[in-house]
């Protein structure tokens, strides 16, 4: 049997909920999160901190994350073996790939290769591909004898980043960072596919990341400040998701006003419905997401004590205790927006079944419920449109 209680919350305007939408995800505490990310799970992922050279593990569905990685100088791309457990991570500027146990964050190995950037495997993951940008070169790597080969080099390679795979075609994918093309690569050579707009741009005007989800590819074009998908199957067949062109910002909403600081690295789920955006002008986590709800978040205190859907919210967020995790009702909660803004505190469960927090009036957008159980503090997102 589980108990329903409420949490009684005045709050401030809301807007319709849209097929589509773009918000700020902030993990708790709070992260840079500025270049690759990986899923290590449907609910986890690593995400790099270029700059400072930091790999953070976050949980998506709680909010929570750590540092898993630091003291690196510089982290761009990843790779976990699902083999082994061991993390690769790229430094470009120390012309290495570092080699992490997870287990305990030991240092295991070190490979030495100019300018790596991103890291891909092939499907049983014996072989690593490797892009290094200085060098205009892909790289493959034996992971069990450490051999080094080079499989593309030169042009029309500009300045590789971005790596991706299509299990259907068992093509590879890669992005050019100077002049945003895209190519697709196999044993008989490479072909272009699309060229990443950036309208509106001075100068610079860079590609991010690739990847590759649901038939589809999906890019950041860095300082057009835009989010694209492109199809593969076609020659420029490139579509806008989202962003303003040129323009730098942190609005959250439909991807007509929404807007981005440099998106760098893209993340899509398997469905390709969220595509999760790495911003290396703010350091902040963002997504964008046709879907109609990114799932029920739970909060797991202990085991699953803590149930708030749905998510998407609508006018109403549902809290669940489930039997065990009573004295969850003698907690203090706090609301708090995705700045980390505290908007009401000292709120309390009362123990009325059926009851629902009232959203009516809230703002579209990413707020957090956040308090302390045993010892620990924790926050469970909400997501509204």
């Amino acid at each position: 049997m589980k108990k329903h209680f409420l949490i009684a919350l005045i709050l401030v305007s809301f807007g319709h909920l849209k097929s589509q939408h773009v918000g700020t995800f902030t993990p708790n505490p709070n992260r840079v999160i500025s270049d690759a990310m990986i899923f290590i799970s449907d609910h986890e992922i690593l995400a790099s901190d270029y700059d400072n050279g930091r790999v953070s593990l976050i949980n998506i569905k709680t909010g929570q994350s750590r540092y898993l990685v630091t003291g690196l100088g510089k982290a761009n791309g990843l790779y976990l073996s699902p083999i082994t457990g061991h993390l690769y991570i790229a430094n470009p500027v120390a012309d290495k790939i570092y080699v992490v146990d997870t287990s305990d964050q030991t240092l295991v190995q070190t490979i030495n290769m100019q300018s790596p950037s991103d890291i891909i495997a092939s499907p049983n993951h014996d072989t690593l591909y490797i892009s290094s940008w200085q060098d205009n070169r892909i790289s493959q790597i034996e992971v069990a004898s450490g051999t080094d080969f080079t499989w593309q080099w030169g042009a029309p390679l500009n300045a590789p980043v971005g790596l991706c795979y299509d299990p259907q075609t068992n093509d590879y994918y890669v992005g050019n960072f100077n002049d945003r093309k895209i190519y697709r690569m196999n044993d008989l050579g490479i072909y272009y596919v699309a060229t990443v707009p950036a309208p509106n741009t001075t100068g610079n005007a860079f590609l991010g990341f690739i990847k590759f989800a649901n038939n589809k590819i999906y890019a950041s074009s860095l300082n057009a400040h835009q989010i694209y998908e492109i199809d593969p199957a076609y020659t420029d067949s490139v579509k806008l998701l989202a962003g303003q062109a040129g323009i730098s910002g942190n609005q959250d909403g439909s991807p007509a006003i929404a807007s981005f600081s440099q998106p760098n690295g893209v993340l899509p789920n398997a469905a390709g419905d969220t595509i999760w955006i790495s911003e290396y002008g703010s350091g902040n986590l963002r997504y964008y997401t046709t879907s109609s709800g990114l799932g029920t978040l739970k909060l797991k205190a202990g085991s699953e004590g803590l149930s708030i859907y749905p998510q998407p919210a609508t006018d109403h967020i549902q809290l669940e205790i489930n039997e065990g995790f009573e004295d969850l009702q003698k907690q203090e909660f706090q609301l708090i927006n995705s700045s980390g803004q505290v908007l009401k505190s000292g709120l309390k469960f009362q123990a009325y079944q059926n009851q629902a927090l009232d959203l009516s009036g809230l703002s579209p957008g990413t707020y957090f419920i956040q308090y302390d159980y045993q010892g620990e503090s924790l926050s469970q997102q909400i997501l509204i449109h």
